[in-house]
Formats: structure tokens, C-alpha cells, sequence
């Protein structure tokens, strides 16, 4: 034992921290190489000669850890604490191949190296999915050990893209990253003071790194990136300019290292284990969805008179099918999911829109609440069945921990002003009545689409059916909420199932294999880049580089305050109509305070606007299609950041406010209020024809110009050597639309 001990002192001081030897050892396995060096451990795709993977000098490739965390949760907001307990390092380090490497060796704590921490192994194997990517995994013999940090060499100059859907920051580097499913948070920052001040009071505000949608990935401007299987929380600390850390709360670490020629090769190969999106059906591409509520005489109103005046409709969105309610934000729903009589005679309005081949789309959310009979102000006047007491009775909801379950054995969680139920999606008879519901409620009522909301706020403290750690469910909720839609949607066969689309907003790295559409959550009715307009642009470009390539947002946002003077104005209105008509969907929401904002049909000179723009999305119908099916089998996204196309041109790295639709269509939205004119970047080595003047720019290296941006045009460039921009090519109706125009 003496001698144990004796021998293990003098491997811990020789090796402990900074490396493994004192010389460069190099081992091969097909297709792959690993070079552990004195004070690095690097991986090499062979084939490509790329490298994958670099430890950062004078660290550990990694440690793990013994902590605790505290959690503390606000309306689907939350903000985790970790406290460690111990930290340990390796300190030797052996290697075998068979047939993937695998490498052991013992674990030391960091402040204590005569103290031993247990025995480690990573196995490093090629992907079963992709041939520029390799699998490992990564545990040690000590399960209190539940913290394990990855480190990988960096530096100041790399970018950092992905992470699921980032709103306020696109490239990372710099920034520390939670990867938690959650609220997004109101304004966060960006509303008027008081109302700030009151929202971060009430822990609703969010932080810049909050998220609807989060993924544990990322690709870099080196041409690389990381990927984890894993569904607990994760933080990516990306402050150190040499090195970035991956830090997960978990015993073991299941990820991937990928590489390729160029970024979209990231992507393909990522978005081969995350999933890959389905066209949308042709419908949604011939006209705007209009987000309507209010009743049969209302809505036939606006219809009709967008009818004559040949605006493009697809849809009409009737959000209030359930019948709404008064809470402290504004009009929300009754979470019931059954008609509301009180509000629709239904049957006549499918049929007046059927007539005039509109469709017809509600909403849902994974949540159910116990309805009132007769409520004062008639609100809700009837009720049948009450689905909240059926799955209660059933036993088809979350549960409370054992601790709280003798008061109220369901957990119920927080939304505004009330509480609700959460289905248990890990119980399969839950997840049928669902299935049943949303097929006999929404689809059986006519229903095209939905809106399948929420999905974030699942509580780590939940008991479930499925017997399931809440720290693994948490992220891991919106993946099956996005799945049991398609399950509804899919049992109808293959015919009618293409006819259908519904579109989430929380999300976790696999739900791109279920989902349909996404949309970018609740942005406040203002402009910048914290809540606002330019926040869903920044949105749509970081959800892009994560497999999320089918998007859009609310026409004008949603979150809106009149009291506290936030509400959407005409030109907010229309400079968003602008960039959404080069997105994947044209859909409008009146927002929780209707009364307060404009909405689209509330003046002429909005209406002419917004029909301008309804006609230039469907003419990009053509052009989506193809886009589309890049997305079906490479998982490239419709909306790109120029990263995507030009990678060596290292200006665009940090741009976030234009976009490639595509490879051929350049877009340079208005973001700020009252400009007229805004700065171009267009990348070098291509001709580029500005849409409105047919002037071409072309430059080696990325040409700087000012573009005129009128409202009703902004700046728009076409890549003037693209097949699509031939005569009769998917771009050609664009230019005759805007020659006219």
C-alpha cells in the first residue's frame, strides 16, 4: 500500500495539470488519429487531415466534479447556482485500441493530488453517422463524481456560432452560455424603465442568454464543432480567449467532435443526428396567415375586405378558438382545448373561408387548466368535457415530489396570474388522450395548423410516469411535445399528413426531427437587439447554424404594455412585414393587447404596405421550394448568416443585421426607426445586381455602400451569376414583382 501510494506521488507530480509525457505520441485507427503531446491531446480526421479537437495547453483535456446547485425558477425563468464540493483532474493517462481508442487513467483532486478521486475512461470512436465526425464518451468508476468539463484550445480571433437560438448575441466568444430550455424573458433590458425595472422584479425580464430553444453544439470560424447527446444542463464558458470549457451537469459526457471543408459541411453533418425538416406544405406559401380573434363577425370582416382588395391569404390564425380570458398581461386562452360556442359558431366560419380556400389553424399548449362554469362577463359561459379533471383523474399529469404531495399530489405550474397542469408526456396513455384530443379537436374542427406552444417550464423537481430525473426531462419536454404533434399529425396517413403544419417554440436539439415550422417566441413591440425586431433576425440567423432551418416570427411581435407606453406603431408594423416576407412564413399576431397596437388592417397605408409584401413573399414561393429541400436533406436553413457562403471573409463574422435568403438573395432590413438609407456589406468575389436599379457591384474583397432604403424597399441584392436569377428561374417573378413596383 506504502509503495501504492509512493508510486501514484510521483506520476501526480509528473503529469498532473499540463500533460501526459515527454514526448509526442502518435496512434492510428481508421480513419483517425490521436497525438497526445507533451502538454496537448489532439484529434485528427485522417482522410481530411482536419483536426477535430485540441486540448488547451497548461489545462486537462478535462475534470469532473462533485457539486450541488441551487435552482431557483420565476414563471419558466430560471437561474442555476452550482457550489463544488471537489474538483479532480487525471493525472496518468493509458491508451488502447479496440476497436475505438479508449483512455484511462486515475483522477486526483486539484487542490489535494495525494487525494484520489477514482478512475477515468474515454472511448473515441468514428461516427456512425458521419465520416467527418467522431463519438466519445466520457465517465469515471465515481458516481458522486456528477460534473464533467470538457476543455478545448481556443483562441481570441475564433468565432463561436450555434447553441440552439441565441437572440441578442450571434457570435459567442466572449460570453458564457447555459444551455437551458426556458421563458426568453420580457424586453430583457430593452423596455421602458419602470416597466424593466417592474418585469425584473417579478424575475420575468430574462437575461440576454436566455432561450426558448437551446442546444448543446457549436461550430467555430476554424471549421469545427462539439455536440452532445446529453439532455441535463449544460454551460459553455466561452470567456478565456485559449481555451473553451463545457461544463455538464451529468456523471457522463456523451458527444461528438465534427469537422469539415466549409461551414454548411458543419451543419449537414450536425444536423444528421439532430434532425432534418420536412417541406412546408405548398398552401402556406400562397399568401399571408392572418392572426385574427374575436368571433365570426370579426374576423369574416377583415377577410373579406383583404378579399377585395386581392391581398394574399393562406390562413387565418384564430388563436382565441378556446375562448379568451383577462390576466394582468392582456388577453390570453382558456387552456381547454374545445371550442368556445360563446365566441364561434365554427362550423360557419370553416365553411366561409373553406369557400375561399383559406385555411384554417388554432393553437395548443401541453397544459390544461380547470374551467369555470358560467364566469362572470361570460368569458366562459360552457364547457364540455373539462379535460383538466379527466387527465387529473387519470393520473396523466405531473406530479409533485413525494415531499409537497400530500397537499396537492398535481404539480401546478406558474402562467401570469394563474396555475395549470402539465401533461405527463412520459406516461403513454397520457400522450394517446392527447394525440386523440388534438385529432378530434383541432384536426376533426378543419384545423390546416397549429400553434403547439410552450413546452419550457417543465419543473426539475417533477415526478413523472416514466420514473425520469426532472434535470434530464427538463430540456429533453419541448422534444416531446414537438413528438407527440407529429404522432397526431402522421396517424392520418400519408396524404392529409403533408397537408398539415404546426409550429413550436421550445426546443432542444433533437426536436428539428419532429417539428415542422418553429417561431421565435413572445418579442416585445419594440426594435433592438435585446426583445425586439432585431432580436428575430438575430434569432433566425443563430437558429440556422443549429438545425433550426425552417422559421419565422410574429408579424409586429407580440409582448406589448400600453400602460408603460409599449406598443407597436405603423412603422414598426411594416419595417417587420419587410423581413418576415423573406423568411419561411408571412404570419401575423395582434399581440397580447390588441386594442393597443396597429395591426394590419387597421389604415390604408398599412394595408398597401403589408399587400406589397404578401404578394413579394408569394412570389418567393418558387424559390423557398428549392430552399426547402436543402433543408429536407442537408439541413441547411432558408434564412443564412453570410458565415454560411463566405467563411474566409472575416468581416461578416460578427454582422447580425442582413442575411442571405439562400445562396442568391442578399437582405438588408431596416432595424432602426426613421432611416431612410443604411450601410451595405456585399461579399467580394461575386457580382451583385441591386434588385431595385439593376446596378451591379462586384469587388474581390467585401464592397461597403450605403443603398437607399424607403419604406416599402429595403435594400435587396441578387447573386447575378445564380442559375435562379435566369429568365424563368425561381427568382425571375421576384424582379418583375419589384419592376413593377
Amino acid at each position: 500500500m506504502i509503495l501504492f501510494f509512493f508510486l501514484f506521488f510521483l506520476q501526480a507530480i509528473a503529469l498532473c495539470c499540463s500533460g501526459f509525457g515527454s514526448d509526442e505520441s502518435i496512434n492510428d485507427l481508421e480513419g483517425f488519429r490521436l497525438i497526445t503531446e507533451p502538454k496537448t491531446l489532439a484529434l485528427n480526421i485522417t482522410k481530411s487531415g482536419r483536426e477535430v479537437f485540441r486540448s488547451a495547453e497548461g489545462h486537462p483535456f478535462f475534470s469532473m466534479a462533485k457539486i450541488t446547485r441551487d435552482i431557483d425558477e420565476a414563471k419558466g425563468h430560471y437561474e442555476i447556482n452550482e457550489n463544488f464540493l471537489k474538483k479532480c483532474v487525471p493525472t496518468t493517462m493509458q491508451i488502447s485500441h479496440a476497436p475505438a481508442f479508449i483512455i484511462s487513467g486515475m483522477l486526483v483532486e486539484l487542490s489535494n493530488e495525494r487525494a484520489y478521486c477514482g478512475r477515468y475512461r474515454m472511448e473515441i470512436g468514428a461516427s456512425q453517422e458521419d465520416a467527418n465526425s467522431l463519438e466519445f464518451t466520457l465517465m469515471s468508476d465515481n458516481e458522486s463524481l456528477n460534473y464533467v468539463e470538457l476543455n478545448a484550445s481556443s483562441h481570441l480571433e475564433e468565432a463561436f456560432f450555434g447553441f440552439g437560438i441565441q437572440a441578442t448575441h450571434l457570435n459567442l466568444k466572449g460570453h458564457r452560455v447555459p444551455i437551458l430550455v426556458q421563458e426568453q424573458g420580457i424586453g430583457r433590458g430593452e423596455a421602458p424603465l419602470l416597466l424593466s425595472w417592474l418585469l425584473d422584479f417579478l424575475g420575468v425580464s430574462g437575461s440576454e442568454y436566455n432561450s426558448y430553444i437551446a442546444a448543446p453544439y457549436f461550430i467555430t470560424s476554424d471549421l469545427k464543432g462539439i455536440y452532445l447527446k446529453n439532455t441535463e444542463y449544460a454551460v459553455f464558458d466561452l470567456t478565456s480567449s485559449k481555451l473553451a470549457r463545457l461544463g455538464l451537469h451529468s456523471h457522463t459526457m456523451l458527444g461528438v467532435f465534427i469537422t469539415g471543408q466549409k461551414p454548411l459541411d458543419l451543419v449537414e453533418s450536425y444536423t444528421g443526428f439532430s434532425g432534418r425538416m420536412p417541406p412546408l406544405p405548398a398552401w402556406v406559401g400562397s399568401g399571408a396567415i392572418l392572426g385574427l380573434q374575436g368571433g365570426n363577425e370579426r374576423v369574416m370582416k377583415v377577410v373579406t375586405d383583404f378579399i377585395n382588395r386581392q391581398i394574399p391569404i393562406s390562413g387565418v390564425w384564430l388563436q382565441d378558438w378556446v375562448g379568451k380570458r383577462e390576466t394582468i398581461i392582456g388577453k390570453q386562452l382558456w387552456w381547454n382545448w374545445v371550442v368556445d360556442e360563446a365566441t364561434y359558431d365554427w362550423q360557419a366560419m370553416v365553411s366561409f373561408l373553406a369557400k375561399h380556400q383559406i385555411r384554417v389553424l388554432g393553437y395548443i399548449n401541453p397544459m390544461l387548466v380547470e374551467v369555470p362554469f358560467g364566469e362572470a362577463g361570460s368569458q366562459r359561459t360552457s364547457v364540455s368535457p373539462s379535460f383538466y379533471k379527466l387527465f387529473e383523474e387519470k393520473g396523466y399529469l405531473v406530479e409533485q415530489p413525494a415531499m409537497k404531495a400530500k397537499d396537492q399530489r398535481t404539480y401546478l405550474v406558474d402562467n401570469t396570474d394563474f396555475k395549470a397542469g402539465l401533461v405527463d408526456l412520459t406516461n403513454v396513455s397520457a400522450r394517446q388522450a392527447m394525440v386523440e384530443l388534438i385529432q378530434k379537436n383541432l384536426i376533426g374542427n378543419a384545423m390546416s395548423g397549429w400553434m403547439a406552444d410552450y413546452g419550457e417550464n417543465f419543473p426539475f423537481d417533477a415526478k413523472v410516469f416514466g420514473n425520469i430525473r426532472g434535470d434530464r426531462l427538463h430540456n429533453f419536454y419541448p422534444v416531446l411535445w414537438a413528438k407527440l404533434n407529429e404522432e397526431a399529425v402522421s396517424d392520418l396517413g400519408h396524404a392529409k399528413d403533408k397537408d398539415i403544419v404546426f409550429f413550436t417554440r421550445s426546443g432542444y436539439s433533437t426536436s428539428p426531427r419532429y417539428s415542422r415550422l418553429f417561431w421565435l417566441g413572445d418579442q416585445t413591440v419594440t426594435w433592438g437587439k435585446q426583445d425586439g425586431l432585431h432580436s428575430s433576425l438575430i434569432g433566425l440567423l443563430s437558429g440556422g447554424f443549429s438545425g433550426f432551418s425552417i422559421n419565422h416570427s410574429d408579424i409586429g411581435g407580440y409582448a406589448t404594455s400600453k400602460f408603460f407606453g409599449m406598443v407597436r406603431d405603423a412603422e414598426l408594423l411594416m419595417r417587420w412585414a419587410e423581413l418576415n416576407a423573406f423568411t419561411a412564413v408571412f404570419r401575423t399576431h395582434e399581440g397580447n393587447q390588441p386594442e393597443a397596437n396597429i395591426q394590419v388592417y387597421d389604415s390604408e397605408r398599412v394595408k398597401a404596405h403589408f399587400k406589397k409584401f404578401s404578394q413579394i413573399y408569394v412570389a418567393l414561393e418558387r424559390y423557398r421550394s428549392e430552399l426547402y429541400l436543402e433543408a429536407e436533406k442537408k439541413g441547411y436553413p432558408l434564412v443564412r448568416h453570410l458565415f454560411l457562403h463566405y467563411p474566409d471573409q472575416e468581416v461578416f463574422w460578427d454582422m447580425d443585421d442582413q442575411f442571405l435568403l439562400g445562396s442568391d438573395l442578399l437582405v438588408a432590413p431596416i432595424l432602426i426607426p426613421g432611416a431612410d438609407s443604411r450601410h451595405v456589406l456585399l461579399p467580394g468575389g461575386e457580382a451583385w445586381v441591386n434588385a431595385y436599379t439593376g446596378r451591379t457591384f462586384h469587388a474581390e474583397k467585401p464592397l461597403s455602400i450605403i443603398a437607399s432604403a424607403p419604406l416599402g424597399k429595403p435594400p435587396l441584392f441578387l447573386r447575378r451569376d445564380a442559375p435562379s436569377l435566369r429568365k424563368g428561374g425561381p427568382l425571375d417573378s421576384l424582379i418583375g414583382l419589384l419592376d413593377k413596383s
